[in-house]
């Protein structure tokens, strides 16, 4: 089987990478969104080089961020960036260091950041925290927690942030959760309201949006949401101001 897969039984065609193998069923992770399914193996194909190929061209929007003008007037947020899945961390971790923001990365299960922040003795004060992972909608009562994958543990870490930072701007949420409960929480942006897949990038790119946004300005919804995936089904938010700064 190739490293690379599509899974036929979606609508969506998500290319896959192939993480493990247990029997006759396969664990596969979305290459560019935050999903994982364990899955028969007669119901994958393979990807081809074009398709692969055209996957990767997608991304290049996410140039806009690397091509921002440098200034060292500016003094751009911090991030305290919460991630359950090694890889999306790194990626993340890698697009904030190519643009100059510094973070502070946690590699960690979704049910236990809440304790993670209740007992850490963290020693700064982050602009921005993002918790994110992996998450899902098993369809049936859109707003009950039991519905989803990991609604409550990321709404639960929401409060103890609030808690700990109380004007800390919070980014969370992953595929298909809850957003209109993560909000309620005390997020300031969120997934999904169409309770659809998120994009790997989709929450590094709204914390650097309000790592770059002047702390007098509103972060830029339109502009924000033309590097966001699927517009305003992934991600939503209330109004909220920028964090960054200038030296004088």
């Amino acid at each position: 089987m190739n490293k690379y897969v599509i899974y036929c039984d979606e609508n969506e065609r998500i290319i896959y990478e192939v993480s493990n193998k247990i029997g006759d069923q396969v664990v596969i992770k979305g290459l560019n969104y935050r999903k994982v399914l364990q899955v028969p193996s007669d119901k994958l194909t393979s990807v081809t080089e074009d398709l692969l190929k055209k996957e990767e061209n997608d991304n290049l929007i996410y140039n806009t961020f690397l091509n921002m003008p440098k200034n060292r007037n500016k003094k751009m947020g911090t991030i305290l960036h919460f991630d359950s899945d090694v890889s999306y961390l790194r990626k993340s971790v890698e697009l904030y260091n190519k643009i100059g923001i510094y973070c502070f990365p946690v590699l960690i299960n979704e049910k236990d950041v809440s304790k993670y922040i209740d007992e850490t003795d963290f020693g700064y004060i982050p602009d921005v925290v993002v918790i994110t992972g992996h998450d899902a909608f098993d369809g049936r009562d859109v707003k009950e927690y039991n519905s989803y994958k990991n609604s409550e543990y990321f709404a639960n870490s929401i409060k103890s942030v609030k808690k700990k930072f109380p004007n800390i701007v919070v980014v969370a949420g992953a595929c298909q959760s809850n957003y209109e409960a993560l909000i309620a929480s005390g997020a300031n942006f969120a997934s999904s309201p169409g309770r659809i897949n998120v994009h790997i990038y989709d929450p590094a790119v709204i914390a650097i949006s309000i790592c770059t946004t002047s702390y007098k300005q509103s972060v830029n919804f339109s502009k924000l949401y033309k590097c966001i995936e699927k517009i305003k089904g992934s991600f939503g938010g209330i109004e909220t101001n920028g964090v960054m700064r200038m030296f004088y």
